[in-house]
């Protein structure tokens, strides 16, 4: 899952429910608004840049994603995160 802004992707992080699920009506809105969307099978991660450990519940990691239409940079969960 990338989203357009470190905002929506930390609220996307910030959605877990009590049993460790995601929040599905946190995801479907933010899918709606086109504020996040799922990494496509032909999108490649070029790079990612975590935050510090510290920092991982408050900020996302910054992504360099290759698609067939270009580089994009958007934000993603931290790698070892949720």
């Amino acid at each position: 899952m990338t989203c357009k802004t470190e905002q929506a992707m930390v609220t996307l992080m910030k959605a877990d429910l009590p049993n460790g699920m995601t929040n599905m009506k946190v995801l479907d809105h933010l899918v709606k608004t086109g504020d996040c969307v799922m990494m496509l099978t032909d999108w490649d991660l070029m790079e990612a840049q975590d935050p510090p450990l510290d920092q991982q519940n408050d900020h996302a990691s910054k992504w360099t994603i290759r698609t067939p239409n270009g580089v994009i940079h958007m934000w993603g969960t931290p790698f070892g995160g949720d």
